[in-house]
């Protein structure tokens, strides 16, 4: 009896430990920089990042049981703002500002991933929505059937594309089979990354 409680106890425990998602140091240190907070869904698990060219991504959770991924980039904006400055003050250079890249950036990102079947399907956020849910200044959602590279086997992906001036872009890759279960899911998944 004595025995069954015990692992009944570690069982409990392992449980609730494993139900709790610990954050790689390389992704805090980027989101730190970034100004950003990530809160992982319940019941989601870490998966690997996959190595690709047409995307780079720093971390990315799964829904167990169902074909459903989460990818994350950050991209903290620190080091282009001092090349900027670097660049401005030369004379003769000509440089865009960090803060001009969003909308091009979101848009040849979606290029790079897209299967090429349709065209990607791109949509402003609200700026008064944006800084609410997020506390970003500039959103933008887009939608694609993947490339195989970066898809892998998943067939669609919605992206979440966010920027805080001055601060840091950041992209939520939400990849998906079923149309259903990105109803049911995705409305978990899109606030866990905002801005501070």
């Amino acid at each position: 009896m004595k025995l069954q409680f015990k692992l009944l106890l570690v069982t409990v425990f392992v449980l609730l430990f494993c139900s709790f998602i610990t954050l790689p140091d390389n992704f805090t240190k980027l989101l730190n920089r970034a100004g950003m907070t990530f809160e992982a869904p319940e019941g989601w698990v870490e998966t690997p990042v996959i190595n690709n060219n047409q995307m780079h991504y720093n971390y990315a959770i799964k829904y167990p049981g169902k074909d459903f991924e989460v990818r994350y980039t950050v991209r903290p904006m620190d080091t282009l703002l001092m090349q900027y400055q670097k660049m401005v003050q030369q004379r003769g250079t000509v440089m865009i500002h960090p803060n001009k890249y969003f909308g091009t950036a979101l848009m040849a990102t979606m290029i790079n991933i897209s299967s090429g079947e349709k065209a990607p399907q791109t949509r402003t956020y609200d700026s008064v929505a944006v800084k609410k849910e997020f506390n970003a200044d500039r959103g933008m959602f887009a939608l694609t059937y993947t490339k195989k590279d970066f898809g892998q086997d998943y067939r669609f992906c919605n992206v979440i594309a966010l920027q805080k001036d001055n601060v840091a872009y950041a992209y939520c890759f939400i990849m998906f089979n079923n149309q259903d279960d990105f109803k049911a899911l995705a409305p978990v998944v899109y606030h866990a990354l905002k801005f501070k």
